[in-house]
């Protein structure tokens, strides 16, 4: 895995971030929390949390809480009270479903055959969702 693991850390600390990301995360912080849920594990990143803490940080991210080696979303979804949840993964948007939680899968190749879901493209689309979704809560 240490061979893997060099190239995987230089790839991702190269990664382009989503356009307005950074400011649409920002927004919906005003009145959300936000929780990365991350499975990277600690064997490709020797410490993964601390990994992804750095990513964040160095692009000036907010979040208020990061949770890695997480292999289990579903159960820190319904640790963490999660009522929205966003991901690409079709494995993990059917699981945290099943607790009656809003998902909101981000469009990918591996995903384009999957119907069960809200699909959003960008972050513009997920504040959107977000908002409406608080609306209706409200």
């Amino acid at each position: 895995y240490r061979k893997y693991s060099t190239v995987f850390k230089k790839l991702l600390k190269n990664v382009k971030l989503k356009e307005n990301v950074k400011e649409i995360i920002g927004e919906l912080s005003i009145n959300n929390k936000i929780i990365f849920i991350t499975a990277r594990p600690d064997y490709s990143f020797d410490n993964a949390y601390e990994y992804t803490k750095e990513f964040l940080d160095k692009n000036n991210i907010h979040y208020d809480k990061i949770i890695a080696n997480a292999y289990d979303k579903k159960q820190i979804c319904e640790e963490e009270n999660i009522d929205i949840f966003i991901d690409d993964s079709k494995d993990n948007c059917t699981n945290v479903s099943e607790l009656n939680i809003k998902v909101l899968m981000f469009e990918n190749y591996f995903n384009e055959d999957e119907t069960k879901f809200k699909k959003v493209k960008n972050w513009e689309e997920i504040l959107k969702e977000v908002n409406n979704a608080r609306k209706i809560t409200n």
